[in-house]
């Protein structure tokens, strides 16, 4: 069902999850240091082994960050994210049956979703076909949101000299007392 995780994902037991901030410009396109995805000369083979052991690691992971939110919904996380500052982000299990997983993120228009694709054992954010080569790709999703945290802390058209800190935030329980869609 829309909303929920899948079923061999839903036995797994998740923290409490916090919000975490980005600096200003998070997701702006990286311009070329970065290399991007090269064409594969031999057709990979797909291995379903290896795509359960990746998206399990991931789940693993997530669960270990803080700020994976699991079956929110977008409506949901807009909620969340309004009152927090720019920057601060969540992710939460994709509504849309082809993604796993959704980035929310608070932006100076207000938060936004970008979904994360995966394909080939590799996690990377969603985009037209024409930006999809420069694109990178990431073995599980926290590397995916710890680059870009951290490619935007260093990025010289940040607003603020310094990254911005990362408040101890409430958990949903907190924010939204005896919510039962929340975990």
């Amino acid at each position: 069902r829309i909303g929920q995780r899948p079923l061999w994902a839903q036995s797994l037991e998740l923290p409490e999850p916090a919000m975490q901030p980005l600096p200003a410009g998070a997701f702006l396109e990286e311009v070329a240091e970065e290399t991007p995805a090269q064409p594969e000369s031999e057709p990979k083979v797909l291995d379903p082994e290896e795509d359960l052991l990746c998206i399990a690691k991931t789940f693993s992971y997530l669960r270990e960050s803080g700020w994976y939110w699991g079956s929110i919904t977008a409506s949901e996380a807009r909620q969340h994210l309004q009152k927090m500052p720019e920057g601060t982000f969540l992710v939460r299990d994709s509504t849309h049956p082809s993604y796993l997983f959704t980035l929310s993120v608070k932006t100076t228009r207000g938060p936004t979703n970008v979904r994360i694709e995966y394909a080939d054992s590799s996690f990377r954010l969603d985009s037209n076909c024409l930006s999809r080569p420069r694109i990178l790709a990431f073995p599980d999703v926290v590397s995916l949101v710890q680059h870009y945290v951290a490619s935007c802390a260093a990025d010289p058209r940040s607003d603020s000299p310094d990254p911005a800190p990362t408040p101890a935030l409430p958990t949903p329980k907190e924010d939204v007392p005896g919510d039962p869609a929340l975990p």
